[in-house]
This record gives structure tokens, C-alpha cells and sequence, in this order.
């Protein structure tokens, strides 16, 4: 081995021995630190006191207008329309005209008609009463008339029957003809047409039943017969000319046909009033123009100036002369003319879960936060009861539903509308969301904990009170209302007191600690 060698060889072994040196001394020096040091924890404290807490619920609330004015008319002409969608109109100003003049003349028209039905009606009436009072007189005149005959025809048979009783006279009289005679005469159908030759052809073969041979024995009788066959023979002939008698035959008619006509007579005049009712109803209801009964956006214009608000749906007028131009009267549906939302005293609406739900209450006030404004307000309205919200919403609903803060959700959920209030109102688009803080809880001068040194295990909430001797203790409180950095503390701590703020797991009661410094 060289010299050189040698010599590289001992440099580098004390090299070595060198830098093991260094390490025992690290180690050593390292050993004395740890073995020296103070291993009390180091914990940081804050003392609890007295003042204001206010608990917020920050939620996502969807715009909707204050109020909504809708307005439905029937069948009108429009004279003219001031606005449009989008237009911002004052309480009051005129929006839509209508001409009311055509409704104004279709109900002067229809009390004319009814007036024309009734008049035409009651000359009618007047008519058939005359005619009914003649048909009366000569129904009597027929009845006199078969009474005589029927007296007479009895005349007879007394005279027959006593002539029959006499001796030696000849008395040949066919019974059950006269029998036959007396029912057929008795069955005549006075109303029948042909009423009057029935008579006439009984009649005749009346004097064939009887045959007599005269004696002067029977010469009274026969007298007495004779004149009641004389008797029946003009009342017979009397009877032929009631029956002839035009004012029978025309209340023979009238009697059969009077109580259609009357019914048609009746159903025109129903028609005619009808029509005058549906005329005066369609004014009264008409309205000459829209105003706006707030201040708000206009939604919604359907109206077209110099043309009808619905179509023409008049049917079953026509009956009557005249009824038929009464266009639209019998119209009984609505058009809706004009949709206004109250966007100057806007709602905030927000769909509560099951548990928001329970933390609202009417008259909690409400801070709103859009676009750099600051609005204010307080919950106006809480439901009763629960509803479903469906996620996919109606496309066509103009506000729809809106879920919690977390999105849009399917298990039921609260209505909860809050009122808003501030300047420039106008500006907030009605349909958009808005982000809200409720205050749901507000106390003063209480005694406040910080937030992050309260604690809870199975349950109950505790806090570490630092001790003026440096040891803990760890003491169960009763919570009141919290804020995001405080909480109410309504029992087991005082005023003045230290509590260790954010606790590590490894802190237990009795444990001597070193207070550091609050970063």
C-alpha cells in the first residue's frame, strides 16, 4: 500500500469518527430537552359575560307578488288597451276600455221583442175567448135540444104504453128496436163530425119501430102520441140544426188545438223574456273599463283593441223574429282581459322542512340580502298543514315550488310567506329567489359562552372552567338561545368565569393545564 493510501484512509476513519461524535451529542442534547422540559398542556381561555344574542336561520326564499289582480269579463268589445306585458302602472290608472253601446242596444231590442210577443200573445187570447164563449152557447143550444127529444121520445113510449092496455085496439111496437134506437142515440158522439147525420139517420128509423091502428077509442091516445111525435120530430130538427151550427164545429176545433197553441204562445213569450233577462244580465255585468286597484307589473294583456273578448256562443234564440241578432248573450263563460301582480309589497315565500318548519313562527322579523340591497320584513304567514312538493313542477306554473336551502325536495313541506319592506321594491324581479336570515330568537344582557368551548357527550352539554389555581373542571350547563359564535347560558356558570375554548378530546376534569395565548 502506497503512501498516498495511507494517508486517504486515516482521513476518512477520522472523518467518521467525527460525525459519530456529532450524532451522540445531538442524541444526548435531544434526551436532556425532553427529560427537562414542562409537559403541563397549554390550553387557550376566554371569560364568559354578559350581553346580546340573536339566533339566525339563513334560508332561500322565492319572490312572489304582494297581491294579484285578475280580471275576467264576458263577451265585450274592446275600444282600446293602454298597456302592455311588463308595463309598471300606478293605482288607478286606466288599463282597458270597453263599448258598451252594443249591449246597450241588444237589451233595448229585446224588450221590444218581449213587448211584441206579449201583445201578440193577448190578442190571441182575446180571440180564443170570443171564440170559446160562442162554442159555449151553441154546445148549450145541442144540449137543449137532445132534452126535448129525450122528453118527448118518452111522450111516446107513455102513450104506447097505455094505448097498449086498451081494447080492441092494434098496437104493434118493436121494443128492442126502440131499445137499440134510445142506446145508439144515447152513444152519438156530439163532438164527432158527423154527429148530425147520426141523428138524422136514428131518427128516421125511429118511425118505422112504432105501427098503429087507428079506433076511436084510441083517439086520444093516438092524439097524445101524436103530439109527442110531433115534438120529437121538431126537436129532432132542432137538434140537426145545432148540430149544423158553425160556432159549434169551430169550438169542436178550437177545443182540440187550443192547448198546443197556447203551449207554442208560451214558449215564445219564455224565449222573448229569456232573452231580455240574459240581455239585462250581460249589461250589468259588463264593466266600460279595467283599473288598477294597486300599484304592480302588468302579467298578463289578452285584449285586442276593436275586437270581442270571447267568441259568439248564442244558440236557442231564434225562435222568435229578431232573437237570433242577440249575439253572445247566452254566453256564460269569461275571458281573462288582464293579469297585475303587486310587485311594490313583494312576499318571499319558502317551502319549510319538517325541521325549519319548527323553528319559524309568525312575526319573526327577517333580513334579506339581493344584489348589494338590504331589505327587511317579518314572517306574515305559517300553513297549518303540510303538503308534497314535487320536484319536476308544473312547466306552465309561472311561480313554482322551491324546496329548503338543500334543493328541491318530494317529502311534505310548509308554506311560510314573509312580507319585505325597503326602498326601490320595484327592483326585485318577482320569480327569482332571494336570500333571507330569520331571527328566530333575541335576548339581552345574558350571560354568553363562546361557541366553541361548549361541549356535548351522551346528550349533555358541559364546558372546562379554568380553575385560579391552573386546573380544570368540568361543568354541565344549560344552553339557551346560540348564535354562530355564542351561546345563551341559562345555568351552571357565572360571570367572570374562564372556560377553555375549543377542548381537545384528551383534557379531564381535575387536569393542571397552562393558559396560552388567544390567536
Amino acid at each position: 500500500m502506497s503512501q498516498s493510501n495511507m494517508l486517504l484512509r486515516r482521513r476518512a476513519i477520522r472523518r467518521g469518527l467525527v460525525l459519530l461524535l456529532i450524532v451522540v451529542l445531538a442524541a444526548t442534547a435531544i434526551l436532556f430537552f425532553y427529560g427537562t422540559r414542562d409537559k403541563t398542556p397549554v390550553v387557550r381561555a376566554a371569560a364568559v359575560g354578559k350581553g346580546d344574542i340573536t339566533s339566525v336561520m339563513y334560508l332561500t326564499a322565492q319572490l312572489k307578488p304582494g297581491a294579484i289582480q285578475e280580471v275576467s269579463v264576458g263577451r265585450q268589445l274592446v275600444a282600446s288597451v293602454a298597456v302592455k306585458v311588463g308595463d309598471q302602472v300606478r293605482k288607478g290608472d286606466i288599463l282597458i276600455t270597453f263599448d258598451l253601446s252594443e249591449l246597450e242596444e241588444q237589451l233595448e231590442e229585446a224588450r221590444r221583442l218581449r213587448q211584441e210577443a206579449e201583445d201578440a200573445i193577448g190578442q190571441m187570447t182575446g180571440e180564443l175567448e170570443g171564440q170559446a164563449d160562442a162554442a159555449q152557447k151553441a154546445l148549450q143550444n145541442l144540449q137543449t135540444q137532445i132534452n126535448r127529444l129525450s122528453g118527448n121520445i118518452s111522450g111516446s113510449f107513455s102513450a104506447l104504453n097505455n094505448l097498449t092496455s086498451l081494447q080492441p085496439y092494434t098496437l104493434s111496437v118493436d121494443q128492442a128496436a126502440i131499445d137499440e134506437l134510445t142506446e145508439r142515440l144515447q152513444a152519438v158522439d156530439r163532438d164527432a163530425p158527423d154527429a148530425a147525420s147520426q141523428y138524422e139517420a136514428i131518427l128516421r128509423e125511429y118511425t118505422s119501430t112504432v105501427q098503429i091502428v087507428s079506433s076511436d077509442d084510441y083517439q086520444i091516445q093516438l092524439d097524445k102520441l101524436r103530439k109527442s111525435l110531433s115534438g120529437a120530430s121538431s126537436a129532432a130538427t132542432g137538434l140537426l140544426g145545432s148540430v149544423a151550427n158553425p160556432d159549434l164545429l169551430a169550438g169542436l176545433s178550437l177545443s182540440s188545438g187550443s192547448a198546443g197553441l197556447a203551449q207554442s204562445a208560451q214558449s215564445l213569450l219564455s224565449q222573448a223574456v229569456q232573452a231580455e233577462l240574459l240581455a239585462e244580465s250581460a249589461l250589468e255585468n259588463a264593466i266600460d273599463k279595467v283599473v288598477a286597484e294597486f300599484d304592480g307589473l302588468v302579467a298578463q294583456v289578452s285584449a285586442i283593441p276593436g275586437t270581442y273578448t270571447a267568441p259568439d256562443t248564442a244558440s236557442g234564440l231564434s225562435g222568435l223574429g229578431g232573437l237570433s241578432g242577440l249575439s253572445g248573450l247566452s254566453s256564460g263563460s269569461a275571458t281573462k282581459v288582464l293579469v297585475l301582480y303587486d310587485n311594490v309589497r313583494p312576499v318571499a315565500t319558502y317551502q319549510a322542512n319538517r325541521y325549519d318548519a319548527s323553528r319559524l313562527e309568525v312575526g319573526m322579523p327577517v333580513f334579506y340580502h339581493q344584489e348589494g340591497r338590504d331589505y327587511y320584513g317579518e314572517i306574515a304567514y305559517k300553513s297549518k298543514f303540510a303538503t308534497s312538493v314535487d320536484p319536476a313542477g308544473s312547466a306552465d306554473a309561472l311561480f313554482g315550488s322551491m324546496g329548503s336551502v338543500g334543493g328541491l325536495t318530494s317529502e311534505p313541506a310548509l308554506t311560510v310567506d314573509m312580507s319585505v319592506r325597503g326602498d326601490d321594491l320595484s327592483n326585485l324581479v318577482l320569480g327569482f329567489n332571494i336570500d333571507a336570515e330569520v331571527q328566530t330568537a333575541f335576548a339581552q344582557d345574558v350571560l354568553l359562552l363562546p361557541a366553541e368551548a361548549m361541549k356535548r357527550e351522551l346528550g349533555v352539554y358541559y364546558v372546562f372552567v379554568l380553575e385560579s389555581d391552573g386546573r380544570l373542571r368540568r361543568q354541565p350547563i344549560t344552553p339557551g338561545i346560540q348564535s354562530d359564535t355564542h351561546v345563551e347560558v341559562k345555568d351552571g356558570l357565572t360571570d367572570g368565569e374562564k372556560v377553555v375554548l375549543a377542548p381537545a378530546n384528551e383534557l379531564a376534569d381535575g387536569m393542571l393545564v397552562k393558559e396560552g395565548p388567544v390567536s
